[in-house]
């Protein structure tokens, strides 16, 4: 299981860690599973949303997280104008330039879906997904009573 911490800290994303953490999503993989609704329910603003779902795998992903974010780096850039920056060169590249990338994605979601049916079948597995459901009960009926609040 892959620690979320650099991944956090390398998409300046470093504040919502201990959140994350403290509401039972302590692996890369287990984060892989949230959903939007997990993600505002933990305060996750719209933005770094984004961010964390563009992380899957993916060939511009793949192409952000190599040669070209690290080239950028050096020019002190915020992550919002290095992820532009990332997407002009990946447009500008031609198929056969894509290809590599776009084979790696390739690779790694195949690699990511087979840990995910393995770690589906776990003891950890099932724990995670009681407690999710538990979470999302909770944080919808709090939804539903500031609404019922807020109208009558």
């Amino acid at each position: 299981m892959t620690d979320p911490g650099p991944i956090f800290d390398r998409l300046g994303l470093g504040q919502y860690l201990d959140r994350f953490i403290d509401e039972g999503f302590e692996t890369w993989e287990t984060i892989l599973d949230i959903t939007e609704t997990d993600l505002d329910a933990l305060g996750v603003k719209l933005g770094h949303r984004r961010v964390v779902s563009s992380q899957w795998a993916s060939p511009w992903g793949i192409l952000a997280n190599t040669q070209v974010r690290d080239d950028l780096k050096s020019d002190n850039l915020s992550f919002t104008e290095i992820a532009k920056r990332v997407g002009e060169k990946w447009q500008m590249l031609s198929p056969e330039e894509r290809l590599p990338f776009e084979s790696k994605a390739a690779s790694a979601k195949e690699e990511y879906l087979a840990e995910l049916a393995q770690y589906k079948k776990t003891h950890q597995f099932r724990e995670h997904a009681q407690y999710l459901a538990d979470f999302k009960a909770k944080h919808s009926s709090e939804a539903c009573a500031c609404n019922h609040e807020r109208y009558h």
